[in-house]
């Protein structure tokens, strides 16, 4: 897998440009990235002319004395959907916690989720998530030598490179952290909307059975790829699967040769 992955044009964000958008009077998905990458990871798949919500640069607004805040969904909408709301919403990772969060509140034709999750942490009759202690330990790890931390979560990502076009502080990344040690969407509520849900089988940081389980009760389309948390980055077929929007659960085989 190549490492400059993030040489794009959506490569450049900062906390006053949190997201690019489309200007063409069209329906485009609304693209919601995860932890400690940029979103335009996802370009791949939901083309330039998305708009592409980088969540990192505002975690720290919704953490309170080390507390994820009771509104902070609210507190996503007025700060990253002041425009017209989206109809195509989708999200990866944490983007796709923070898209199931959203979607009850918003009037979406379709969602889409890759790699998605209740609760990252395990929680009392939830147990496809990580140990809160092992968020701790990156938390406490990230204020001693961050680009470690970095490493081994790009590897366990299933990511051979180093995204070098992208810098997160200090305070984003724990915040981010923090965040993902405490949201609890559980438990998930029925959306009235076309629901997708990608996953790879092999992925070390969100279990694919975590995606089974939010698929199975938004009663939605389960579309599983051999592959770790990154699986979107080896198959190149996800992008027509979503726009064609397909209404069969899939189980993508390796290829043999």
């Amino acid at each position: 897998m190549p490492g400059t992955l993030f040489d794009g044009k959506h490569s450049t964000m900062t906390v006053e440009n949190i997201h690019t958008r489309e200007t063409e009077n069209k329906k485009c998905w609304t693209v919601l990235g995860g932890w400690a990458f940029p979103p335009s990871i996802l370009s791949g798949i939901f083309g330039e002319k998305a708009t592409y919500i980088d969540l990192n640069l505002i975690m720290p607004d919704l953490i309170a004395g080390n507390t994820l805040k009771q509104d902070w969904i609210e507190q996503i909408r007025s700060l990253v959907l002041t425009e017209k709301p989206p109809s195509l919403l989708a999200g990866w990772s944490t983007g796709a916690i923070v898209a199931l969060a959203l979607a009850p509140h918003l009037k979406i034709d379709t969602l889409v989720l890759l790699s998605a999750t209740p609760s990252f942490c395990r929680r009392e009759g939830f147990r496809f998530g990580a140990r809160p202690s092992v968020v701790q330990s990156m938390i406490e790890a990230l204020s001693v030598s961050p680009q470690a931390v970095l490493q081994r979560f790009y590897e366990q990502c299933g990511f051979s490179g180093t995204p070098h076009a992208h810098t997160y502080s200090y305070q984003q990344l724990v915040s981010g952290l923090q965040f993902l040690e405490q949201v609890n969407l559980l438990p998930v509520q029925k959306l009235d909307c076309m629901v997708q849900v990608f996953h790879g089988r092999e992925d070390k940081i969100i279990p694919v059975e975590a995606g089974r389980q939010v698929c199975a009760t938004l009663e939605g389309v389960m579309v599983e790829y051999p592959g770790s948390h990154l699986f979107f980055l080896e198959h190149d077929k996800i992008r027509d699967r979503i726009h064609s929007g397909g209404c069969h659960n899939i189980s993508i085989e390796p290829h043999r040769f």
